[in-house]
C-alpha cells in the first residue's frame, strides 16, 4: 500500500523484453548501485545494446523522496 512506502525506495517500469536479455541479479545490481537514475536507465540501455537486445528498450527509475503523500 501506499503506506508503505519509505524515503528511498526504488521502483523499475520496464518493457517484458527486458528481463529476457538482462538478469534479474544484473538488473538488481544497477538499481542499488549509488548512481543517478538516469546513469541507472543509460547503463542498461548501454548493456543492452552490447549484448545485441536492439534499441526498443524503455524502462523507468522511480524514487520515493519524501513520505509526505
Amino acid at each position: 500500500t501506499i503506506s508503505d512506502l519509505k524515503r528511498g525506495d526504488i521502483f523499475l517500469l520496464c518493457t517484458d523484453g527486458l528481463l529476457k536479455i538482462l538478469s534479474f541479479k544484473k538488473l538488481k545490481s544497477i538499481m542499488f548501485s549509488k548512481i543517478s537514475n538516469s546513469d541507472k536507465s543509460r547503463t542498461i540501455y548501454d548493456l543492452v545494446k552490447k549484448i545485441g537486445g536492439g534499441d526498443d528498450v524503455s524502462c523507468i527509475f522511480i524514487e520515493i523522496l519524501t513520505k509526505e503523500i
